[in-house]
């Protein structure tokens, strides 16, 4: 044999020579001498039954056409291929070199298809697996795919493309289990990515909170917030049922276990946020106690700033409590009773009125009380005639003047509250900014307080419109407001006093507006960092054109000590609304009909994370079957 030849035959696979043996590569001319050579050394291996067979690394190796049995490299030569072919195919020893050629050209064929149905498999379960992350961002229930999105998309392609491409997306798997598994696959996926990139952060931060569930099964739900891609990130990080009790004990050892298994260490966690719940802050058995007892006491633990905002709106005069239970009182004796709710819709309908309804107060929710308040005044005048026949006790209220400014009153300050609640919601928020909303809105009561005292009333809307109105004094309900602005300024200085002293992290906020007097508090190496840090004049240019978390990871090179202190100020949660967006979730997703779902972890991460499923990793584990 030619040695040369065979070296480069070898590199050279049979998919590159026809059945005639000509070259199909352009680089190799059909006359050359390589060329002559291949067809030569083709046909002697075609004359023994064998074509190439290219094997990982790119290396050909001798395959039977007629066996398809793969011979080892040294098996090349033709002595050992003929050997091959007479022991085990002497019956074909006599066939004309036609034949083989008509094998070689088959087993293309069957290649090509093999090919082409593993791609389409392939396909099909990319499809069936984002089709069920649609699902799961959707919040549906498993089985839409197999009765609805299936047989929808099914239908409208036919009736747009035919029944040929139809057929192709029946043979996409959305069965009810399969839907089930894929979900399940996509969030292992994202907990894990979640989990590396957790890991890869020096630092994070987590709050969590708990609620039961339709089933009455508790539900223990942790967030947390890391540092990657130079930005603050914030995502969930588990929820699991709490078949037992809920104290602060069990709430830790959940928390605590779950750190063990997924090799978190809690002397990186830097921040905890609760609701402020006894079993949370409880001095022995609490679960702040229980994280104190075992860490190096770093962590900085906060209580929500949005339930103590509730919690200030809720304290009231014995005054304006009456007429706050009075006025729920009225909208669950017309609301809560059918004939009443559409005897007053029409008479609504038929005054011409901008709403036909009033809305139900719930102390689960924040904004209701305020609302349905508000809507009761908007319709006071419809209420009063719709109850002059049906409840003569709760019409009388509307006739007296002093209740009904009272009642706009109520109205107007819960509003004010309303919208200071709505101010700190939100993602990404920082205990900072949250602060200076809260110290301004109590600048506000000084000032509301004031102008009420001088007989002004303008910033309360539907107070001042009544009073103007009826020409009424507003010596009437002058004392009720203030003393009721008063006591909310006692109530925001109780559960703030701690929170809104902010000067001194200023500058993080406004790093080149401060004087090197508001950072004496710092350690010397930092002022040392921060002299030179406010004099970079490129720097100052590019605050404005950063986030301040992405601003302040991005000089994390350049000056280390800062950004840490700035990063340990920013990452560590002010409020648990995100825990709170999570069990509205979970309510949509764990509904009555859904009652029987256990795994709630796998079904409401999809829906909530902002990680991207790894389609093709997935796909990559699985083997591709299409469904029939």
């Amino acid at each position: 044999m030619d040695k040369w030849l065979q070296g480069k035959v070898t590199n050279f696979a049979m998919e590159d020579v026809d059945e005639v043996g000509s070259s199909k590569n352009p680089l190799v001319g059909t006359s050359s001498p390589i060329a002559k050579k291949k067809r030569m050394y083709n046909e002697s291996y075609l004359r023994y039954g064998f074509t190439f067979s290219t094997c990982h690394g790119g290396v050909s190796l001798p395959l039977c056409l007629i066996c398809g049995e793969t011979l080892a490299a040294e098996s090349m030569k033709p002595t050992k291929l003929a050997r091959h072919f007479h022991t085990k195919h002497a019956a074909s020893s006599k066939k004309p070199i036609e034949y083989f050629q008509r094998l070689l050209s088959s087993s293309k064929q069957s290649k090509c298809l093999l090919e082409k149905y593993s791609i389409t498999s392939e396909k099909y379960q990319l499809a069936s697996y984002e089709a069920s992350y649609l699902i799961a961002k959707a919040k549906k229930p498993y089985t839409i795919g197999e009765e609805l999105i299936l047989p929808t998309a099914v239908q409208i392609t036919e009736t747009i493309h035919g029944k040929k491409y139809a057929d192709e997306l029946r043979k996409i798997p959305l069965s009810n289990d399969t839907v089930t598994k894929r979900i399940s696959e996509i969030s292992n996926d994202q907990f894990q990515q979640l989990l590396q990139r957790i890991k890869e952060s020096p630092k994070f931060a987590i709050q969590l909170d708990e609620s039961t569930d339709i089933t009455n099964l508790a539900q223990l739900l942790v967030y947390v917030r890391y540092k990657y891609d130079c930005d603050i990130h914030e995502d969930l990080l588990f929820c699991r049922p709490m078949n037992n009790r809920k104290t602060g004990e069990d709430i830790f050892f959940q928390v605590d276990k779950f750190f063990k298994e997924e090799g978190l260490n809690w002397n990186n966690c830097i921040g905890v946020c609760s609701d402020g719940a006894a079993a949370m802050t409880g001095q022995h058995v609490g679960f702040i106690a229980k994280v104190k007892s075992i860490t190096n006491g770093n962590i900085i633990f906060t209580r929500c700033l949005i339930h103590r905002e509730a919690l200030v709106a809720k304290k009231m005069s014995e005054d304006l409590n009456l007429i706050l239970q009075d006025s729920i009182n009225i909208i669950n004796f017309i609301k809560v009773r059918g004939l009443h709710s559409r005897l007053f819709a029409n008479l609504c309908a038929d005054m011409g009125s901008d709403y036909n309804q009033l809305l139900l107060n719930t102390e689960v929710r924040w904004l209701s009380k305020g609302k349905a308040i508000k809507r009761l005044v908007q319709l006071k005048d419809e209420v009063m005639i719709f109850l002059s026949d049906k409840k003569p006790t709760f019409a009388n209220l509307f006739h007296n003047e002093t209740w009904v400014a009272k009642l706009c009153y109520l109205s107007d300050i819960l509003e004010k509250l309303n919208e200071l609640n709505i101010s700190l919601q939100g993602e990404n928020t920082n205990t900072i900014n949250l602060c200076d909303k809260i110290r301004g809105f109590m600048k506000k009561i000084s000032i509301w307080k004031s102008n009420v005292e001088n007989g002004k009333f303008h910033m309360f809307s539907f107070t001042h419109d009544f009073l103007t109105e009826n020409n009424l004094d507003n010596i009437l309900i002058r004392n009720v407001i203030v003393n009721h602005l008063l006591c909310m300024q006692e109530q925001f200085r109780k559960y703030y006093t701690t929170d809104l002293n902010t000067e001194l992290f200023t500058w993080v906020v406004k790093p080149f507006f401060v004087e090197m007097e508001q950072v004496r508090h710092l350690p010397s190496n930092a002022q040392e960092e921060f002299a030179e840090f406010s004099s970079d004049t490129k720097l100052k240019t590019e605050f404005g054109k950063q986030t301040l978390n992405s601003f302040w990871l991005t000089v994390q090179a350049e000056y280390p000590l800062l950004s840490e202190l700035a990063v340990a100020i920013l990452l560590p949660f002010a409020t648990t609304y995100l825990c709170e967006i999570a069990f509205s979730t979970m309510v949509n997703i764990k509904t009555k009909q859904r009652s029987r779902l256990s795994n709630i972890e796998s079904a409401i991460r999809p829906a909530l994370t902002k990680i991207k499923p790894r389609f093709n990793l997935l796909c990559l584990n699985k083997q591709a079957h299409p469904s029939h």
